[in-house]
């Protein structure tokens, strides 16, 4: 239905001379097929639906058949439908009223949970946004003073605990950290990227701090912002020596351009340096920092908080929360005969998921908070040349498995230390819609993993195991992978049939949407099945805020036929803050129609970056318009092997020594004056959220 409201749109946008009464036409007869199809709907409510309520005011041993008897808790909600889903005659809806249902454990839907004949199942919320599930724990009050002079007081858990994330009155904490300042703070890497143990540096004073292999170094480096682990610090040789844990140090250093030691004695780079230091005690000095001391080092009690609080606020009065579940909640069928299915939640707040890995081995991550480790004596046999690693998601607070027909409407996801939503293999017909993403540490949702090695992955032989079909329509997502920079907004990895339309991106450190995988390498193992996706009518601000080497939407590797070409249109980009392209077409991309986006404001436009050995090819770049005239192609040289010819470049730029192998024809816009042509205004009103959906959002974030 979308695909054809699109079409459409565009035939009465940009249809030329085709004569608006056959248009008005076609939407009659949309309309009328709408209202039939809704008519005929199973989905709607009917005089057979099951009611069952929840509320923090009932109890487990309730019917929860009737409002005045509700059930307590989602989990016995989820088993009343257990016992009732077998033959349905009619919907179910599980009314959830306000307030807050903590899961002390993962909320774990299955195979037995999945509606059946077609109907659903909808955990609804009584009023959108007030019944919160979440895995927040409440710390109890009875903070005391630690240091008097420097305002730190302390507050004893009571019991072995671990996190990343400590919440004062709803909002993150920030770890105690030191921002490195490199006109005097000096590193030197020792060794080279296989044998190194560490680097050198003249501040002396860190071999004084306790907990020294708690201590986490996080970089900037290009497109990644890898986070590596002390183990000791110590002299050396008559220098201070940070020695690093192995063999994560070893994964940040071999992982290609983005490698750490690329960066380590930067002193005037932007994209390549050592950023800041956190999770030290000593660092503990500014306002609204925060350290857990897990070994009892700092005053003799393991497990403590200490917390500075702003001047002149008690410190009791502020309530503190920590997240305490990696996997909130959790979507997953045994198999692709058995899935999960037909739940809708509606209007559901999700809060409080948490992700310690990075605790134990740091973060060496490739590109979209991939996790790349370095094992070429481990890797299977392959085509693939100077490719020795093994690569992995980091999950989500939400994971899906085997999950197909569910949705989420009206919800709003916030305070996660992960991804929020993550899809991992045979997921189809998944619908996002009208949600909020913000205070999220990783990628608001990531569809699909990213294993090159595993055919069965990228290019599945057993149709039910495509990534297929997963809709993300009229959503607003800000301020995410604020923890781990790298994360896209939404990334996608081997997908198909995949609408991103109508969203709102804004405040993000990296790039908006990331589609595809394997650059042009994946080639060599069989195209993957990544076809038919669009990216279309979505608004983009204030972008790529720290890394660099992206885009609002940038797209990765080859895709499956040109049959079933992939679209990039009708978008509206503005502030892009870094290079590369607004819209970005990297290594191996191909089959992309990129079709009357409007930029304003970011250094390039366009970008395409070329490939060796494979070429990128047949994509179709026209209509756009844009306030910067500049496009970056990269990658290409004579006898590259690239076929950059096949690629239709429809601009009036300014050319890399490289782009005059790639222009056609001339029909891009650059917009010099700042009146903008009414048909590029068409494009700007309609990105971003559709109309009678701007209100949807708790925080009031207009469509742009």
């Amino acid at each position: 239905m979308y695909r054809l409201v699109r079409f459409i749109t565009e035939l009465y946008y940009f249809g030329g001379k085709m004569r608006k009464k056959t248009i008005v036409i076609l939407l009659v007869c949309l309309l009328a097929f709408s209202f039939t199809a809704c008519g005929n709907n199973n989905n709607s409510i009917t005089s057979t639906t099951t009611q069952i309520y929840v509320s923090v005011q009932g109890s487990d041993s309730n019917s929860g058949e009737s409002s005045d008897k509700p059930l307590a808790t989602l989990a016995a909600a989820r088993d009343k439908v257990r016992a009732l889903n077998k033959d349905m005659r009619g919907d179910m809806i599980v009314h959830v009223g306000d307030g807050l249902y903590m899961q002390t454990e993962t909320l774990a839907f299955d195979e037995r949970d999945a509606a059946t004949n077609g109907y659903k199942i909808v955990y609804k919320a009584e009023n959108r946004g007030k019944a919160v599930v979440s895995g927040m724990k409440t710390l109890a009050r009875g903070w005391t003073v630690h240091d008097a002079e420097k305002g730190i007081y302390k507050l004893a858990y009571g019991s072995e605990i671990d996190t990343r994330q400590l919440y004062a009155d709803g909002k993150r904490a920030t770890r105690a950290r030191y921002d490195v300042d490199l006109s005097k703070d000096t590193f030197r890497f020792q060794g080279d990227s296989i044998t190194s143990a560490g680097m050198y540096t003249n501040m002396d004073w860190l071999k004084d701090c306790k907990n020294q292999s708690g201590m986490e170094f996080v970089f900037k480096v290009l497109w990644t912002a890898p986070r590596t682990l002390a183990a000791e610090i110590k002299e050396l040789g008559g220098e201070t020596f940070i020695q690093m844990q192995q063999p994560y140090w070893k994964y940040a250093n071999n992982k290609m351009s983005t490698s750490v030691i690329n960066a380590v004695g930067k002193t005037n780079d932007a994209q390549r340096k050592l950023w800041y230091i956190e999770n030290v005690y000593e660092f503990l000095d500014d306002e609204g920092e925060w350290y857990l001391d897990k070994t009892g080092a700092i005053d003799g009690t393991p497990y403590t908080f200490y917390y500075k609080p702003a001047a002149g606020k008690n410190v009791n009065d502020i309530q503190f929360e920590i997240p305490m579940l990696e996997q909130l909640m959790r979507i997953e069928g045994s198999s692709v005969n058995a899935t999960c299915s037909g739940l809708t939640f509606d209007g559901i707040t999700f809060e409080g998921g948490t992700y310690l890995e990075p605790n134990n081995t740091g973060v060496f991550d490739a590109q979209n908070n991939v996790i790349r480790m370095y094992e070429p004596d481990t890797v299977p046999d392959h085509p693939m040349p100077d490719f020795e690693f093994f690569e992995e998601m980091t999950g989500g607070n939400i994971y899906m498995n085997m999950a197909k027909n569910n949705t989420f409407t009206e919800c709003i996801f916030t305070r996660m230390g992960n991804a929020a939503i993550y899809m991992y293999k045979g997921c189809q017909n998944n619908l996002i819609e009208k949600c909020e993403f913000f205070d999220i540490s990783a990628q608001a949702i990531q569809i699909g993993h990213v294993d090159m090695y595993d055919a069965e992955n990228y290019r599945p032989q057993d149709e039910r195991l495509l990534m297929r079909n997963n809709d993300i329509l009229n959503n607003v997502i800000h301020d995410v992978a604020v923890e781990y920079y790298s994360a896209s907004a939404i990334g996608a990895a081997y997908v198909q049939d995949t609408d991103i339309c109508h969203n709102v991106f804004k405040n993000l450190p990296y790039s908006g949407i990331h589609l595809g995988w394997g650059w042009a390498r994946i080639h060599l193992m069989g195209e993957p099945r990544v076809e038919n996706n669009h990216m279309d009518y979505n608004y983009f601000e204030n972008l790529l805020t720290e890394l660099y080497d992206g885009g609002a939407i940038y797209t990765l590797g080859p895709q499956y036929s040109a049959q079933k070409r992939s679209s990039i249109s009708y978008n509206y980009i503005k502030d892009q803050r870094n290079v590369f392209g607004a819209v970005y077409l990297d290594e191996g991309a191909c089959y992309y129609d990129v079709v009357g986006n409007v930029v304003e404001n970011s250094p390039y436009w366009f970008g395409h970056n070329g490939d060796t050995g494979a070429a990128s090819k047949t994509n179709v770049v026209t209509k756009n318009y844009t306030t910067p005239a500049n496009m970056f192609v990269g990658g290409v040289s004579a006898g590259s092997g690239c076929v950059p010819s096949d690629t239709v470049i429809v601009a009036q730029a300014q050319w890399t020594q490289w782009q005059q192998w790639w222009s056609k024809s001339v029909n891009t816009t650059v917009i010099t004056t700042g009146e903008w042509p009414q048909e590029a205004q068409v494009v700007m009103a309609r990105a971003g959220l559709e109309s009678g959906v701007e209100n949807v959002c708790m925080h009031n974030h207009n469509h742009h």
